[in-house]
């Protein structure tokens, strides 16, 4: 459902905190809410979803199948976080399925609302990159 969330939610998640108050009202027009229930899958394995979700509330796991067809959860996500990012980012099937440990609340943006964002924010594209280091350095960890 298309709604709005007050700027002081959006500035909460550190890749939307540089944002100017022009880019955040046109942010509020272009997102999605989106509630999840517990063990409802959200992302599957091996679709194309080309949205970034920003979860509000609730707690999901990323879960990847193995070769033996076997379920390995890689992490768990909670709020605050951010999911999808390599899917919008390389436009790439999605790496594994995202599944509610119980009820979530989350938002989301489309791949070209975000292209646009990208395009009209220099500040914005800063913090997408550190984002994704921030994640590449974590797994090398």
């Amino acid at each position: 459902m298309k709604e709005s969330l007050p700027f002081t939610t959006l500035l909460s998640f550190p890749l939307l905190s540089s944002l100017p108050p022009e880019d955040l009202e046109w942010l509020q027009n272009r997102l999605f809410l989106q509630s999840v229930v517990k063990d409802e899958v959200l992302l599957i394995e091996g679709e194309m979803t080309p949205r970034l979700y920003f979860v509000l509330d609730g707690w999901l796991k990323v879960e990847k199948t193995s070769s033996e067809g076997r379920q390995q959860t890689i992490r768990y996500v909670g709020p605050g976080e951010v999911l999808n990012e390599l899917v919008v980012f390389s436009q790439s099937i999605n790496p594994a399925t995202i599944q509610a440990m119980e009820e979530a609340h989350l938002f989301y943006l489309t791949k070209d609302d975000i292209d646009t964002l990208i395009g009209r924010n220099w500040d914005f594209s800063r913090a997408v990159i550190a984002s994704l280091s921030i994640r590449i350095q974590h797994l090398l960890d």
